[in-house]
């Protein structure tokens, strides 16, 4: 935990990548991780947010208060495809930050479709719930493209 607030970015990324391999075993450093999410280095922030969802459902509140947060938004849904089918929770949130202006709207992207595959199926009913929200639908639209033959199945 104490190398995640060294001044190298390589050692703060490499001690989250560490916790991340841990898993759920990592859950006393989810405090330290989530203060990680906003680095200044990206790649720090990224692995930061795959620690998070490696350690699970101990994390799914810091991922959430991530994701509200346009800042770090695009690192926190590699969080949530770490997640994989249990990040379907933290979809409507994500959802959320749809429409808004974003700094890196090309990585935001990228990001939001990993997390949309790793969960898979269920995130078919909550796209579609998006669907109905102007601000979000075309987002919504554009991810149920990627999950397109499960998003054809009748509800």
């Amino acid at each position: 935990i104490k190398q995640l607030n060294g001044k190298a970015a390589e050692g703060r990324r490499a001690a989250a990548v560490a916790l991340a391999d841990l898993g759920a075993d990592a859950a006393p450093a989810a405090a330290a991780l989530e203060k990680r999410l906003a680095d200044k280095d990206t790649s720090v922030a990224d692995a930061a947010a795959i620690a998070l969802g490696k350690i699970g459902e101990p994390a799914l509140a810091r991922l959430r208060r991530a994701l509200a947060k346009q800042e770090l938004a695009a690192s926190a849904m590699l969080g949530v495809e770490a997640l994989g089918p249990a990040g379907a929770e933290l979809l409507p949130t994500l959802l959320t930050v749809f429409g808004k202006d974003t700094l890196d709207a090309e990585r935001y992207k990228q990001n939001s479709e990993r997390a949309v595959k790793a969960i898979g199926a269920d995130a078919v009913a909550p796209l579609r719930e998006g669907l109905k929200h102007h601000a979000q639908a075309a987002d919504a639209a554009r991810l149920l493209g990627e999950l397109k033959e499960l998003a054809q199945q009748p509800c």
